[in-house]
């Protein structure tokens, strides 16, 4: 599978290529009163707002918009870390299109 590495702080995630809309950099992500720790906020893309979620305790530069079912558009932020062409053994499936190399944390950790 190809995927795109993003990192956000220590945590690595990889997505796959052909589940990504658009990657935009320096996202403007408006921060939500009382939402979840894990949603960073919502941004506007083609005029519909993003849900985009935290994965881990950097400072985000980026946002990786996900295709979703019927038009719907979630996303995570992070910075971009690179491509890698690897097949998804040892990966752990954390979410649809997204996948985080196995450990303990990991299982425990969930996005």
């Amino acid at each position: 599978m190809d995927f795109v590495i993003v990192r956000d702080g220590l945590r690595e995630i990889y997505v796959e290529k052909g589940c990504i809309k658009e990657i935009i950099l320096n996202p403007r992500v408006y921060g939500v009163p009382g939402a979840p720790q894990d949603i960073l906020g919502i941004l506007f893309h083609e005029d519909m707002p993003v849900v985009i979620r935290r994965i881990g305790d950097g400072e985000p530069v980026c946002a990786v918009i996900m295709n979703g079912q019927q038009e719907s558009r979630w996303g995570i932020a992070g910075e971009p870390a690179g491509e890698e062409s690897i097949h998804s053994e040892g990966l752990v499936h954390v979410m649809p299109g997204i996948w985080e190399k196995c450990s303990d944390k990991t299982e425990q950790q969930g996005i």
